[in-house]
């Protein structure tokens, strides 16, 4: 594990002089994940801001992929420990970080509100999951994203084309029509990420990772779930 005496010598300084800026370790790691949620959340609200008031829905939706994507894939470790640590952390670290999390999500349940109100959104859908929805595959990109492929803007905007394609306006797509998606061959071996949903509208959105293949090669009794493996980190 890293020591707050690693952490100084890091930052150039001596191991004591930590404790005028953060009582503890989980101090550190609580403003390690404050600011990088702030800094999506700060890079999605000034993006929509600079649209115009009467700025058409469809570039409203591109404005937050573009931003999400940029914080998170171009901004450095910050904004993307929230996605790779945040369930690895202690609780009371968990529990400190929810208010900036909760602001930014807040934030888009109210932007897809107003959306929905401009009947840019159907009516049926619900918001709070498909937020979710959204978050999950826009952080599920770090696992496989290449800048030397494209830019997070380029990414963003075939993201929001792509899934603008395959929106019917005028009927719902019977599930027979609904093929797998396209394998990625340069995604990674040991994160997951998927998205299920049922005729209720009820949806999931899960991403897991188990470090290297299979984990730790254990499989919890009778549940068929496989245990991680995490010691890579400490070796």
């Amino acid at each position: 594990a890293v020591s707050l005496r690693m952490i100084a010598e890091a930052a150039g300084i001596k191991a004591g002089s930590i404790y005028y800026h953060f009582a503890s370790k989980d101090d550190i790691i609580t403003e390690i994940l404050d600011a990088g949620i702030q800094a999506v959340h700060d890079e999605v609200r000034d993006r929509v801001a600079a649209l115009s008031a009467d700025a058409p829905a469809r570039d409203v939706f591109r404005a937050v992929l573009r931003g999400h994507l940029c914080a998170l894939l171009e901004h450095g470790a910050y904004t993307s420990a929230n996605v790779r640590i945040f369930g690895q952390v202690p609780p009371v670290v968990r529990d400190a970080n929810l208010p900036v999390r909760r602001a930014y999500e807040a934030f888009l349940d109210n932007l897809l509100s107003e959306l929905k109100v401009r009947d840019a959104i159907r009516s049926d859908v619900n918001l709070p999951r498909f937020r979710l929805l959204l978050i999950g595959a826009l952080n599920a990109t770090l696992e496989w994203f290449d800048p030397q492929k494209g830019s997070a803007e380029d990414l963003a905007d075939d993201y929001a084309d792509n899934r603008r394609k395959l929106i019917k306006d005028d009927r719902a797509t019977p599930s027979s029509e609904i093929s797998p998606g396209d394998v990625l061959t340069t995604e990674g071996r040991d994160t997951t990420h998927f998205s299920v949903a049922d005729k209720a509208g009820n949806v999931v959105s899960n991403t897991y990772t188990l470090n290297f293949s299979f984990g730790s090669h254990i499989v919890v009794p009778g549940t068929g779930i496989l245990l991680n493996n995490e010691m890579d980190d400490f070796a």
